[in-house]
């Protein structure tokens, strides 16, 4: 009885130990996946199983790719959203099904508004747009970072988030994320879902928020079209009805470069295709989800509890191949749920659970072994929570007893070579004062907690790394310290992406100089060093004067150049204590530190000046530009870092109305001249308001008849105060402000508006010449405008001529023929201005319907006595004739000056000698007195 009693009670030891081993592996289990310890193989196993499984791709899937096609027919990227306002009118026109674009549009286009109003108007025309926004995380809630809001109202928004595991690797996204105002915000993939099949079907998927993203293929699967090709070809389009169209970069070097399952070994995914892949899953329904919690629960437990139970039921030598049938079905298991239901069920928790189970059942019954397995086991488990990539072994006084491969390479040495040698000899902490190895502390301190520490280091041939260690204290039975086992990762690559990061978000990308950011801390920090050591220091405000013609003549890639020419100029002289910085555009920031006197600072600055206007080589020609200066001194002049700035700004606008090529300190006097400039500029858009302008006409005269052949229309402004007021008073303003444009288009209504007046009076209608800026050329409505005007009026297209500037000619040559044959449609003609002060060529010229050159008055003036102004009026006269053309000469003070024009066949002449610029009511009386050549 006592027997069969112990027996008994053995058997419900047993039994209840078994079931004590099952809840422990079954929670030890549901720890382990909960802790995600083991996501990382999790993740390798997934990605094998998924591979097994192909999904069907929807052809209704295209990808619109800015890649290198694109850039070489469309520029240099970020494009001008007109080019993608275009874009998106063509597609609207093919009626694609939907539209998404992986491209962020979050800032206005101060350069160019009306390209945002363009993209607004062709996202509202088309109305299946998604556009994406960026979210960032703020006090633990997501926070939308909006785009332009105008744009938002017309486009459907969604978010881009990926969900990257810890070796960079996406497998899962979002469908929607909560904002902290509530909001919920659809992935891009959910929102062209949503547009193309309907909320209803959409359902299915959004019971579920986070899901996995099955790549059916490795990257290039879907059909790819570039964006040029879209955009410029016809037939292209056509390929793209009905489909939907996602837009993104994948050009190399501007997109992102996602790492995926299918995509490691061959080749990395653009952002654009994992959005394709993304909606790919949800259009085919091959959407894989998380096994949810009671789901893991229930499988764990039958995987887990089931063998353990049955252990005791099995001869000794069927145990093992009982855990091995278990650990195939776990798999199995996996892999059906993931196939058949598509349902993810992370296997290695349970596989590692069941992997212990055997041992730890055995426990009971082989003890001895259990002692003789457990300094192994302690190594393995010290090994599983430290391992990265390079691991090395030491004993408890440091020294080396194992290096795997990637460890030997990383120290340039062999085992062999260190075994039983100081770890801490095989590598140098570098930018430390103390070459303390992570490990040390904890062998020290006998820390029985994982250590780890991020370290540049160098090793025996001075190889640098940056690397993170992980250390783990090994024990021995008793207790004691055995060792260290230390993983090091290699973060080299990541660390110099960093820093590369870090130089780029400081320094501006054309000259590689300190941006306005970094420049601004960095004089805050001389603020304060010079306040400590009772020293000054200068700022310089340095302007290009001429730089804009440069860059209009010959192009951006000229004028990018030209920059860095200047910026190797300025950091040829600099000290290491001087900071250059590019302000932006053709502005640079020169602080000169430790500046004793302002006659200190006048000598650099003279060797500034002296260094920037020697001639530049600009595609085998000479240009000149030259430096316009503006200083300020601290303490003098301020202790702040804004008011420095804006006093050196000042002292250079003084420098640039005072002739240019100069400098300047700054004086109380300058920001009193600052404040009358800005008054000035206010009482210009009032007066624009107030209709304070008037228009007075100066008169041509031909030549051969001394009759009145035409007049120029030129502004004036009857200031309240100042009374009349000439244009060389206030159209720099209106140039500077933007008022230039509805300025001319006042002055080309009030001209329309008096030759009705004069055509009503039956006066003689004389040709009118108005001048047309560049930025009013470059308006789309100029023709429209002025067509509109001409009609409201009733009068003819031949009474009106516009003067342009030559550098207006070179800007766009193809957009200023267009423009110009159009306004040659209607009998308005055109006039160069101020011929022979541009960079225009004869080439352009003979391209060009233009009827009439104006020779500049700087000619004009000393054609009598100077030799080459009178060579090169002569040529400008033969030239325009032959090409037949009209000449004007401009600014004729003296008869001498119209003897050698009419000995030359100039046709008509302008200025002083004749007339000066007339009100409308002496003009009248000049028209009456004079019959004209020409009528309209």
């Amino acid at each position: 009885m006592k027997g069969l009693r112990r027996v008994k009670s053995s058997r419900i030891n047993q039994l209840f130990f078994d079931l004590g081993l099952a809840v422990l592996l079954v929670g030890l289990s549901i720890f382990l996946h909960q802790s995600k310890v083991l996501q990382q193989w999790d993740n390798l196993i997934y990605d094998f199983e998924s591979s097994l499984i192909k999904v069907p791709v929807d052809d209704n899937i295209v990808i619109v790719a800015i890649d290198d096609n694109s850039l070489q027919k469309l520029g240099r990227w970020p494009w001008s959203r007109a080019v993608h306002a275009r874009f998106l009118d063509q597609l609207t026109k093919t009626d694609v099904a939907a539209i998404g674009f992986d491209i962020l549009f979050m800032e206005p286009d101060l350069l160019k508004p009306n390209d945002d109003k363009q993209l607004l108007e062709a996202i509202k025309r088309n109305g299946r747009v998604v556009l994406p926004v960026l979210t960032n995380i703020e006090e633990d809630s997501i926070v939308n970072t909006k785009t332009l809001e105008h744009i938002m109202d017309a486009a459907i928004l969604s978010h881009v988030n990926m969900v990257f595991d810890d070796q960079g690797v996406i497998r899962q996204f979002d469908l929607n994320i909560m904002l902290n105002n509530g909001e919920m915000l659809p992935s891009m993939a959910i929102a062209l879902y949503r547009k193309t099949v309907g909320d209803s079907k959409a359902l299915k998927f959004e019971k579920e928020n986070r899901i996995f993203v099955a790549f059916s293929n490795p990257p290039g699967q879907f059909q790819v079209v570039s964006y040029a090709d879209v955009l410029l070809d016809a037939k292209v389009r056509q390929r793209l009805k009905g489909k939907v169209v996602l837009v993104g970069v994948t050009a190399p070097g501007l997109g992102a470069s996602l790492a995926t399952p299918g995509a490691r070994e061959s080749r990395l995914m653009s952002g654009v295709e994992f959005h394709a892949n993304a909606l790919n899953v949800l259009y085919t329904e091959a959407v894989i989800v998380p096994l949810k919690w009671p789901g893991y629960w229930l499988i764990s437990l039958l995987l887990i509890v089931i063998p353990v139970l049955t252990y005791r039921l099995c001869k000794l030598g069927m145990t093992l191949v009982l855990t091995l049938g278990f650990l195939v079905l776990t798999c199995i298991s996996s892999f059906l749920l993931l196939s058949v239901f598509q349902l993810w069920f992370a296997p290695l928790s349970t596989l590692l659970c069941l992997i212990l189970s055997y041992p730890l059942w055995s426990l009971r019954k082989l003890k001895q072994l259990n002692l003789s397995l457990f300094k192994e086991h302690e190594n393995a488990s010290a090994i599983l929570k430290a391992i990265e990539e390079s691991v090395i072994v030491t004993n408890k006084k440091g020294e080396v007893e194992y290096m795997n491969p990637a460890a030997e390479k990383m120290f340039a040495c062999t085992l062999s070579e260190v075994k039983s040698s100081p770890f801490s000899e095989l590598y140098d902490i570098i930018e430390q004062d103390e070459q303390t190895f992570v490990g040390s502390k904890a062998l020290a301190n006998n820390d029985k907690e994982t250590s780890v520490e991020v370290q540049l280091i160098k090793n025996r041939y001075d190889e640098e790394y940056a690397v993170r260690f992980s250390s783990q204290l090994v024990y021995e039975e008793s207790g004691l310290l055995d060792g260290t086992v230390f993983a090091l990762s290699d973060l080299t690559e990541i660390n110099n992406i960093s820093r590369q990061n870090a130089f780029t978000a400081a320094h501006d990308a054309l000259t590689g100089l300190p941006n306005r950011s970094l420049l601004q801390g960095l004089m805050e920090q001389a603020i304060k060093n010079a306040t400590r050591e009772s020293m000054g220091f200068a700022v310089l405000f340095i302007d290009l004067d001429g730089f804009k013609k440069i860059n209009d003549a010959m192009g951006h890639t000229s004028g990018d150049f030209l920059l860095q020419e200047v910026a190797n100029r300025l950091s040829n002289w600099a000290r290491d204590s001087d900071t250059i910085s590019r302000w932006g555009g053709d502005e640079f920031i020169i602080m000169l530190d430790k500046m004793g006197s302002s006659s200190d600072v006048s000598y650099v600055v003279e060797k500034i000046k002296y260094s920037l206007s020697q001639p530049y080589t600009l595609n085998n020609q000479q240009v000149f530009v030259t430096p316009s200066i503006g200083i300020s001194l601290f303490p003098d002049d301020g202790e702040d870092v804004n008011i420095l700035l804006e006093k050196a700004d000042a002292a250079m606008y003084n420098v640039k109305e005072s002739g240019r090529n100069n400098f300047c300190f700054y004086s109380q006097s300058l920001e009193t001249e600052a404040k009358e400039r800005l008054l000035l500029e206010t009482e210009l858009r009032q007066a624009l308001k107030n209709n304070e302008f008037e228009v007075f006409f100066q008169p041509q005269v031909s030549l051969s008849s001394s009759r009145m052949s035409g007049m120029e229309a030129l502004i004036r402004w009857k200031h309240s105060k100042k009374g009349i007021l000439s244009p060389d008073q206030f159209i720099f303003l209106a140039e500077e402000s933007g008022l230039i444009v509805p300025m001319g288009q006042w002055i080309v209504k009030e001209v329309c508006q008096q030759l009705k007046l004069w055509k009503d009076k039956e006066l003689p209608l004389i040709k009118i010449a108005i001048n047309i800026s560049a930025r009013q050329f470059a308006q789309k409505d100029l023709v429209s405008m002025i067509i509109e005007e001409i009609e409201l009026h009733n009068i003819d297209g031949n009474l009106l001529q516009l003067e342009i500037t030559e550098s207006m000619i070179i800007q766009d040559i193809n957009l200023v023929v267009e423009v110009m044959e159009e306004l040659k449609a209607v009998g308005v003609s055109i006039a160069i201005d101020d011929f022979g002060t541009g960079y225009s060529s004869f080439e352009y010229l003979k391209k060009l319907p233009i009827d009439k050159l104006k020779i500049d008055k700087s000619f004009i003036a000393n054609v009598t006595n100077n030799l080459d102004d009178a060579s090169i009026v002569q040529a400008v006269i033969a030239m325009a004739h032959n090409m037949n053309m009209e000449v004007i000469a401009e600014g004729v003070e003296t008869e001498e000056q119209v003897k050698f024009l009419l000995k030359n066949k100039c046709d008509y002449a302008q200025g002083y000698l004749f007339s000066k610029p007339l009100s409308v009511e002496k003009v009248e009386a000049f028209i009456k007195k004079f019959t004209p050549v020409e009528k309209a």
